[in-house]
């Protein structure tokens, strides 16, 4: 038998789920190369929903458990890298890293299954769809995925940090997130007298700009607040005064009291510039992602767990979300940003990354349970 080469084991997994990447719920293809690859190395799984997989490899010896958990979905994007392992599937693309982190997490597996009897406790594998529809992780959760688990750990392909290099830092590492959608009615009308008809365009647009005082001028400068409009989308043709805008947008924070307040800030924002427009709106709003927080001593397990094998750089919080958070609330646990290179950040139709990060990245994730069990020591 050949030796086990875990820079191609990745590199090959990681190409192959780039080329037919799926959208969350939809990885029916990706599920099934994860279960194929589960059996390979003998490591018993079961199904959550359709796609979702919690495999775990139970060690020789009693002891505590590691889940490991790694997204698969893709985006909506149509790709331009000219990669000759560019995605097949029109208008769907790989553009988040999570065929890397897939990959990688098999990589670890592989990696973990010779040492099983020596391992002293368990490792869970948690494969998760749809991280970027922020429900999925909630419902693996609730499937058990964390049941009688001691700690979690995942990693993030950071195309901001080069290849060899890792941050792994305690506290709020992304923001948590909630969503709003607003329709704004007024009366539509010829362009040719807008006096006699209200129009819904210029009332959206105050209420885009006046959304921006809730970050200069309601919050305090020293937390993150991120207001983002997403959509918008009012009119039908050039010469009739637009009777409907409609808009979607995101709130990204630090602060939990934040949550609390955005959505009745936003609904007073909302229906005072209404008021001076004179038009109605329907207002809709949520609450997506709480923030994600690394424990201080699963940090310090993971810190110790790269020496040796990533260089360990400092970021900024990451005003993203991410739907680990869900983990973390839940479990001591451990969000790190594994360095890929690229010239293009993720959600880029353009995005690519080092595929030398690969290997280490996986090796990361083993090395943090191992380290983990064994009491902090690789």
């Amino acid at each position: 038998m050949e030796p086990f080469d875990l820079n191609s084991y990745v590199t090959g997994l990681r190409r192959a789920f780039h080329q037919r990447p799926e959208l969350g719920l939809k990885e029916y293809e990706t599920s099934r190369r994860v279960r194929a690859e589960l059996e390979r190395w003998d490591i018993p799984y079961r199904m959550v929903g359709e796609t979702g997989v919690i495999a775990t490899l139970a060690g020789g010896r009693s002891g505590p458990t590691v889940v490991l958990r790694a997204d698969m979905d893709a985006l909506p994007i149509q790709e331009d890298t000219g990669l000759p392992y560019a995605s097949q599937s029109p208008g769907v693309m790989h553009a988040c890293g999570h065929d890397a982190h897939t990959a990688m997490l098999l990589g670890a597996a592989a990696q973990l299954a010779p040492r099983r009897e020596d391992l002293p406790g368990a490792v869970r594998l948690v494969f998760e769809p749809a991280e970027e529809i922020a429900g999925a992780g909630r419902a693996l959760l609730e499937a058990g995925a964390l049941e009688g688990a001691d700690t979690v750990f995942a990693l993030h392909a950071a195309p901001n940090l080069p290849a060899g290099t890792v941050s792994i830092q305690s506290g709020i590492r992304m923001c948590g997130c909630g969503y709003f959608a607003l329709t704004v009615r007024g009366r539509s009308g010829h362009g040719s007298a807008p006096h006699e008809a209200v129009d819904a365009i210029p009332a959206a647009c105050a209420m885009v700009s006046a959304l921006q005082n809730l970050v200069s001028r309601e919050t305090d400068p020293e937390d993150h607040l991120v207001v983002s409009v997403g959509t918008f989308h009012a009119g039908t043709a050039s010469n009739i005064i637009a009777g409907e805008a409609k808009m979607t947008g995101t709130t990204r924070y630090t602060d939990p009291k934040l949550e609390e307040r955005l959505p009745a800030a936003l609904e007073r924002i909302f229906r005072g510039v209404a008021a001076a427009y004179r038009v109605e709106i329907d207002l809709r709003c949520g609450a997506g992602l709480p923030p994600v927080v690394n424990d201080p001593a699963c940090t310090q397990t993971a810190r110790r767990a790269a020496q040796g094998l990533l260089e360990l750089r400092d970021l900024p919080l990451a005003t993203g979300s991410d739907d680990f958070a869900f983990y973390t609330q839940r479990l001591p646990g451990v969000y790190a940003f594994l360095g890929t290179g690229g010239d293009y950040p993720i959600h880029h139709e353009k995005f690519t990354l080092d595929e030398s990060a690969l290997a280490p990245g996986s090796q990361l994730y083993a090395r943090y349970a191992l380290s983990y069990l064994q009491g902090g020591n690789v």
